[in-house]
């Protein structure tokens, strides 16, 4: 059964058990001469027994959500300019990033890391987990500049990695290096500014 098929039956399932215990519990109050319901025990067993399998669907539901599959890959997006993060087939992963005017790309980069930097990644990150569910809640908080294009940002804090950039076509490679490590430096991660700074352009 497909994954959101299921997810909605457990929603329903929690949703129809807690109505139903609610209405046949009501109906006990309604029917019942004992402050104590014991004269409606019926009505209250089956109230608790529709209360337990709500509590069972909501458990299901949430070890589930717990479970799901990391994303193939996460978006960073601001005024003229987008960045797209996955990790590719050879394990490497890769920021693509794009300058937008007038909504066609000017200019565009890629930033590749290897698998082997990606505990310095992860440290830098100041988490655990997937690397790209730790970028998804990183890098919106960066400053705009940084946000703009958060694989130089990486780079900048000393891990290592291929830079390319292209020219209008996307075809065409205008540079593929390697650039050397420079000294780590860390920077403060989550902090906003309102200057409107633009990224330096490594060309």
């Amino acid at each position: 059964m497909p994954v959101p098929v299921i997810s909605t039956a457990l929603r329903l399932g929690r949703i129809a058990s807690l109505v139903a215990g609610s209405l046949v519990f009501l109906y006990g109050c309604e029917v019942s001469r004992s402050p104590l319901l014991t004269d409606v025990w019926v009505e209250v067993v089956v109230a608790m027994t529709c209360g337990a399998v709500a509590l069972i669907c909501a458990w299901f539901e949430i070890a589930r959500r717990d479970r799901r599959p990391p994303p193939d890959e996460c978006r960073f997006e601001s005024a003229g300019f987008a960045v797209r993060v996955r990790i590719v087939a050879s394990g490497e992963l890769v920021f693509r990033g794009r300058e937008l005017v007038d909504g066609k790309p000017e200019y565009e980069w890629a930033w590749t890391f290897r698998p082997d930097t990606f505990a310095d990644i992860r440290a830098t990150l100041e988490g655990r987990g997937h690397l790209l569910e730790l970028l998804n809640r990183t890098v919106p908080h960066l400053d705009r500049e940084l946000r703009d294009d958060p694989g130089g940002w990486l780079h900048d804090q000393g891990i290592p990695a291929t830079f390319r950039e292209r020219g209008v076509s996307p075809s065409r490679v205008t540079a593929d290096l390697r650039l050397p490590n420079r000294p780590r430096s860390r920077a403060p991660i989550r902090y906003e500014s309102d200057a409107a700074r633009r990224p330096i352009r490594r060309r």
